[in-house]
């Protein structure tokens, strides 16, 4: 956004169009844009430093952020305030000194704690040992980890130079949010655009799936991890669901954390011990494991239900459904076969209870 506004207030297309269509309710102060056809001033849409907030994050998808904002800062300091002051505030939150920006300034791109690594994206074979500006990818990956977190500091770093020397309309150093972002070639499908995962970030990466399912990383990526010793990753970037979900690999698992699209009233929490093991709570979950007990060994269930290589499937999958159903929980299900994709069909069209109940194949 401190990039992006000094921009704006030099004019572009989309923005005047979105200046034209709103109503001019709020300050005079400001440029009221001019209308090149007909060469006379629009006497709408005028620009000031909010419209440029608002219109922004309506481009992020977030139309109503701003409105929200003010309404909160009302609240903070117990009486209404106008959109330009918002703006002000907001503006002051992302500038050095500000809550936002220190909090940036303490994140981390990622995070080793023993042998679990906590990332956004999600490593691959793409990102691995890359660093921006490194000339060659770093062969150890706790070293890489290192000097991912050492390249974020000293980008955050170049920002605030600018910022303290140059002020509000300084030219910000991009090169983190290039790494960090996805990537837009407007010249795709077309030239109507299209935007494009940044297979190199360990922020924003492509999403490793297989027939629309998500997947554990890929073996080039795994064996890197485990040589230096870590055997578990813990991810964002990918909304699961309701509770976090476990992909296993040989050796390895990787969590799946993002539940920002959880139903309202979900809620989950995931525990690192002492020895690296992780486990997830949200809902009680109850679980039917086919040869072997995955999810058990990770301590995501509460209780397993008829574990162990069954010939029938219907009456140990049904079981764990009717199970999970009496506790309100959740029933997970590692393996395949038709009959469990029947028992799953049939329990998603079964009455909830009154806590409900979802089945996730794995």
């Amino acid at each position: 956004m401190l990039r992006d506004l000094p921009l704006l207030a030099r004019g572009s297309p989309d923005y005047e169009a979105w200046l034209y269509r709103q109503t001019d309710t709020g300050s005079a102060d400001g440029v009221p844009l001019v209308d090149g056809s007909a060469g006379r001033a629009r006497g709408v849409g005028r620009d000031t430093l909010d419209r440029r907030i608002a219109y922004w994050l309506t481009r992020q998808g977030a139309s109503r952020a701003f409105e929200f904002h003010q309404q909160e800062l009302g609240e903070i300091r117990g009486h209404l305030v106008t959109s330009l002051e918002a703006a002000e505030d907001y503006v002051a939150r992302l500038q050095p000194g500000g809550t936002m920006f220190e909090f940036l300034r303490l994140g981390q791109v990622a995070i080793l704690h023993g042998n679990v690594l906590i990332d956004h994206g999600g490593v691959s074979r793409s990102n691995i040992g890359f660093v921006p500006g490194a000339t060659s990818r770093i062969a150890d990956a706790r070293q890489w980890i290192t000097a991912l977190n050492a390249y974020g500091r000293e980008q955050m770093e170049l920002i605030e130079r600018a910022a303290r020397s140059q002020g509000r309309d300084a030219s910000f150093p991009d090169g983190f949010i290039r790494y960090a972002d996805a990537i837009w070639d407007a010249s795709a499908r077309a030239g109507s655009g299209a935007l494009f995962m940044n297979d190199v970030s360990l922020i924003y990466p492509f999403r490793q799936r297989e027939r629309g399912n998500f997947r554990a990383p890929d073996e080039q990526a795994i064996a890197y991890l485990r040589a230096a010793g870590i055997d578990t990753e813990i991810v964002g970037h990918s909304p699961f669901g309701d509770v976090p979900g476990p992909l296993k690999a040989e050796g390895f698992l990787r969590l799946m954390a993002d539940t920002s699209h959880r139903r309202a009233g979900a809620h989950s929490t995931i525990t690192i011990d002492a020895h690296g093991g992780i486990r997830a709570r949200g809902y009680d979950v109850f679980g039917f494991i086919q040869q072997g007990a995955i999810a058990a060994e990770i301590g995501m269930v509460e209780m397993v239900v008829l574990a162990g290589a069954h010939q029938d499937w219907s009456a140990p999958l049904l079981a764990a459904l009717t199970v999970a159903e009496a506790h309100g929980g959740y029933a997970v299900f590692v393996g395949g076969g038709s009959i469990v994709g029947e028992g799953i069909d049939h329990a998603a069209h079964r009455p909830r209870s009154a806590t409900g109940h979802a089945v996730f194949p794995c």
